[in-house]
């Protein structure tokens, strides 16, 4: 049974033939097929020996200006693998700026990494589905604090994946009350005398702490807080 590769481009891949990356790939192995996806491609070979020498001689190479990321694809990884399986969502952070980010943007970056099966943008956040927890780990591993554009990724498991059920409610309403924190926070600093403005601002981190129940939350409106209280004393 044939091993298939997947081959991350990312935003540069969309012009790479499949021609140019058969002729890069043959170099350490005999390749059966390639399908390219944009800013990724699938390659088969025929053994898991082949697959390795690919990997190894392929993986961070460069066409043109696009950069190879080789890796097992899911057909292989779940042969013999004692890890769970299945779709895994995770869970990015984009702050402020991330709400000029488009869809397309975020997936053609994480392609880089491991395949995207699907993305939610939520404002300052986003939601991403891929195939497997492999897939995951590998997108964390590399894109935990990569720039795109202005905004840097903030990648981890969503809460489903963890036993949570509000993966499309959690995160946002976590934002929501960051902002609203924020803004209150800024006010009493601006408006009140220092006593009365940490007071206030403990208020607030509390209700963020119990609205939200979510620890990135409460350490984003904490450290909002800090920052405007130096600024007004």
């Amino acid at each position: 049974m044939p091993i298939s590769l997947f081959i991350g481009l990312g935003p540069n891949g969309r012009n790479v033939t499949e021609d140019q990356i058969r002729d890069l790939l043959s170099q350490y192995a005999p390749v059966q097929s390639i399908r390219c996806r944009g800013t990724c491609a699938f390659a088969d070979v025929e053994t898991e020996e082949d697959a390795d020498k690919v990997i190894q001689g392929a993986d961070q190479q460069y066409i043109g200006n696009a950069r190879l990321s080789v890796q097992v694809s899911k057909q292989r990884g779940d042969q013999g693998s004692s890890r769970s399986s299945g779709p895994t969502s995770l869970f990015v952070g984009l702050g402020p700026k991330g709400r000029s980010v488009t869809e397309d943007e975020l997936r053609s970056k994480l392609e880089e990494a491991a395949p995207v099966k699907g993305v939610r943008h939520r404002g300052e956040c986003a939601f991403v589905d891929v195939a497997s927890p492999a897939d995951a780990d590998r997108i964390m591993q590399m894109m935990r604090g990569a720039m795109l554009g202005e905004c840097r990724l903030s990648v981890q498991l969503s809460k489903e994946n963890r036993g949570g059920n509000d993966r499309n409610v959690a995160a946002p309403t976590a934002a929501i009350v960051v902002t609203a924190a924020t803004a209150a926070a800024q006010t009493a600093v601006t408006a009140a005398a220092a006593p009365t403005a940490a007071t206030a601002v403990t208020a607030v981190v509390q209700i963020a702490a119990t609205v939200a129940a979510a620890p990135t939350a409460v350490t984003a409106a904490t450290a909002a807080a800090t920052v405007f209280l130096k600024c007004g004393s």
